[in-house]
């Protein structure tokens, strides 16, 4: 197929395959009909896989996937959120999701962003997600036995100090009372032994007055739903502007139980348009993020996977001429969208699209403009974005 018709003046509009900020909203059953491109399934197959093999192999996963508009970044990235939340879910896997075209004009709100992209099998977005992190919190809590309780101070550094010695504040009484019915003879034995009170004293010396706020407010949430809500996105914006609510997102995630988060960010090109400045405040958070998670990941944090989607002119002139230490770091990880899969992609559905009445007669580029039945397409050029969309809208009004 040639390159003359398939990506040519591609405008941005509406599509049926949706997007990353509500993956839950697409439509499944025509995912899985225009995914027929085998280097693209193959190249989500190897990723899924990779992603999958953490925490064994590697505390850390990246990739960058790289393509023209209309080449199937988000298609992509719908299909790996398909086979990871839909296909193969795994309950201690925490899968995030996110749409920089939604970020707000404060570059400091990067964090709240990846905060709000959660989602947990209860539905999407971070109130219901913060209920489930909260209840598995106490069920991790109560099945650690005795001999794991050093490790369990460990991973919840900001709150175990507080949990373990100071029972009086509320926002941990529920965690302190777990730690009550825990300890056994063997475990207040441990509490007494030099290495412990040690590590109690570091843990003192952590204590973050962000992080105990935090858990007080999650705890009121989880209550007060309706009630608390407002006073916890605020505290959210907070943290996010101090750049600590990944952090503390992270390690509650690590005591949680989850063993795996994945970050799927679509639409990084939108930024542009915000001007230099923001864009650089950006690029530059979201290499101290990239940062901060290699150091702690499957450690202090679960394993950490993160996959972004951009087009090649955004990381040639914005990520590696603006932006040159995250260039560094992920340049090794930059993935093209394989284009012989569009074409057969294209290929397998133009049956679909002829017999629902959409286009007649060859796809030679000199009689591709008179074959086409509406006269929507964008510069009467056919883009794969545009096929879909017709194709799913005659579907539609057929059943």
């Amino acid at each position: 197929m040639s390159e003359g018709y398939r990506l040519q003046n591609f405008l941005r509009s509406r599509t049926p395959l949706g997007t990353l900020t509500d993956p839950e909203a697409v439509d499944y059953t025509f995912l899985q009909k225009i995914t027929v491109g085998q280097q693209f399934r193959a190249l989500a197959t190897d990723t899924v896989r990779e992603v999958r093999d953490l925490p064994a192999v590697a505390g850390i996963f990246e990739r960058v996937f790289s393509g023209g508009f209309g080449t199937g970044k988000t298609h992509m990235a719908l299909w790996l959120y398909y086979n990871m939340a839909k296909v193969t879910p795994d309950e201690n896997e925490l899968i995030i999701t996110l749409d920089f075209s939604r970020l707000s004009n404060n570059a400091d709100h990067v964090d709240y962003l990846i905060f709000s992209g959660m989602h947990v099998a209860g539905g999407y977005g971070y109130r219901q997600a913060c209920t489930e992190i909260f209840s598995r919190l106490k069920r991790h809590l109560e099945i650690e036995s005795s001999d794991q309780l050093k490790n369990v101070l460990k991973q919840f550094f900001n709150s175990a100090y507080r949990a373990a010695l100071d029972i009086e504040q509320p926002a941990v009484k529920l965690i302190a009372g777990v730690f009550e019915r825990n300890l056994g003879d063997e475990a207040r034995n441990l509490l007494r032994d030099r290495e412990i009170k040690t590590l109690i004293r570091d843990l003192q010396s952590q204590t973050t007055p962000e992080f105990t706020v935090f858990l007080e407010e999650l705890s009121d949430l989880v209550a007060n739903p309706d009630s608390a809500g407002e006073s916890f996105d605020s505290l959210l914006h907070d943290l996010s502007e101090k750049h600590v609510l990944l952090d503390i997102l992270f390690k509650l995630l690590r005591v949680a139980g989850y063993t795996r988060v994945v970050i799927m960010a679509d639409e990084l090109e939108s930024l542009n348009p915000k001007g230099n400045l923001f864009l650089q405040q950006v690029l530059n958070r979201i290499r101290d993020i990239r940062d901060t998670t290699a150091q702690k990941a499957g450690s202090a944090y679960p394993a950490v996977a993160m996959m972004y989607f951009a087009t090649p002119p955004f990381l040639d002139e914005n990520v590696q001429a603006g932006e040159p230490a995250l260039w560094t770091r992920w340049h090794g990880a930059i993935f093209p969208m394989p284009e012989a899969s569009i074409d057969e992609t294209i290929e397998q559905i133009l049956p679909i699209v002829r017999q629902n009445g959409l286009i007649t007669g060859s796809l030679e580029e000199d009689t591709l403009v008179e074959n086409i039945i509406a006269e929507e397409s964008p510069e009467d050029v056919v883009t794969f974005r545009w096929l879909l969309e017709k194709l799913y809208d005659n579907l539609r009004a057929t059943g």
